[in-house]
């Protein structure tokens, strides 16, 4: 909520928003202004920022905000520049909620999936969520996609109740807008890979997430079906001469580095143990390539992943890549970390949007007598 003092609009920052940029919170306010106006609007001192102990300072585009600090700009340039850009932001918004009709509002099949997601949520607390996210679902929409992630997290996270926004609101009543909050895409999995999705419950907890993954202290872990194209090498002791390997092959033109970790080992009846021409890799991903994980079981250890035909694979119901497991500090407690595993077993649920168990049996027998 603004505020007028004298010759200042005042804003006191809160809770969701600390530790963003000045600019960026001033872009996300006053979305129609470009960075160069927010430049040197700054550069004139007609916008200022005081920390809750400080006087008013000169302030850089790039001041880190922090709870209780207070933004001032000037009344003057409020009045005649940022005012009549919201004004034209809220007519824009308007048309653009007229044209989509029962899309903002959602129909009755988009909270149906939005409740099968909810039961595939492995972990929460106020300001993460961990998803299992099912194979074929694409994370974020585009030109060619009628379905995509984000576009039941609005959905989710009403029936999550949104523990941490709720408790935004009761502290401040005046201005509800600023206070609602949305799950975020924080990270990304392929199309066709399941497993393991971080979400974030708010800015805050979206920008300390996206901080850990640019320092690297955020560590995910794959498992993969892959078989060879060639039958040299097939034995047991051949997959195991890859445990502790590390590929450095670039992708697109950009340093790459996975870690095949383990060569697996199952005793259930729907896997079978590294022999012959198929193992399961448990694969660390030490950089973020697009693919990286497929090109790498591809090109550098010649054993695409099953059902990746993109990269040489052969077919198969479903390109057999899962998030198996992530892990990474929590940046809202000192010393804890945040660890989540999904297993295996949770990739065909019947009671989810892919497809049931008894399928996935049988295809992957096929499979084993194909390839062995």
């Amino acid at each position: 909520m603004w505020r007028q003092e004298l010759r200042w609009m005042r804003h006191v920052v809160r809770a969701p928003d600390q530790e963003l940029r000045l600019d960026r919170w001033l872009r996300l306010q006053f979305p129609f202004l470009p960075q160069s106006f927010w430049q040197s609007e700054l550069r004139k001192r007609q916008i200022r920022l005081q920390s809750a102990a400080s006087h008013f300072e000169a302030t850089r585009a790039n001041s880190v905000l922090r709870e209780g600090s207070v933004v001032a700009i000037h009344a003057r340039l409020f009045q005649s520049k940022l005012l009549q850009s919201l004004k034209f932001d809220v007519r824009t918004k308007f048309r653009l909620e007229a044209t989509r009709g029962n899309e903002t509002m959602g129909t009755s099949g988009d909270v149906k999936r939005a409740k099968r997601l909810m039961e595939r949520v492995v972990y929460q607390d106020a300001h993460f969520v961990v998803l299992d996210k099912p194979q074929g679902l694409a994370v974020q929409g585009g030109s060619k996609l009628t379905e995509s992630l984000d576009r039941y997290l609005p959905f989710l996270a009403k029936l999550m109740g949104s523990g941490s926004c709720k408790q935004a609101k009761n502290n401040d009543n005046d201005d509800d807008d600023d206070q609602q909050e949305t799950l975020r895409l924080v990270h990304r999995l392929d199309k066709e890979t399941s497993g393991v999705l971080v979400l974030a419950r708010s800015r805050l907890a979206a920008a300390k997430f996206s901080a850990l993954l640019r320092s690297g202290a955020v560590h995910k872990t794959y498992e993969a079906l892959v078989a060879r194209r060639s039958s040299k090498g097939e034995s047991s002791s051949s997959w195991k001469q890859l445990e502790g390997q590390e590929v450095h092959d670039p992708v697109d033109g950009k340093a790459a580095c996975t870690l095949v970790e383990r060569v697996l080992q199952r005793n259930d009846d729907r896997h079978i143990e590294h022999s012959g021409r198929t193992a399961w890799l448990q694969l660390r991903p030490r950089t973020g390539r697009k693919h990286q994980l497929r090109v790498h079981c591809a090109q550098a250890l010649d054993a695409p992943i099953v059902g990746d035909t993109k990269y040489g694979g052969r077919r198969a119901d479903r390109l057999y890549l899962h998030a198996a497991w992530i892990r990474f500090p929590d940046p809202f407690h000192e010393g804890s970390f945040i660890d989540v595993k999904c297993e295996m077993e949770a990739w065909e649920r019947p009671d989810s949007i892919c497809t049931g168990v008894n399928r996935y049996i049988t295809i992957y027998k096929k499979l084993l007598i194909e390839y062995n």
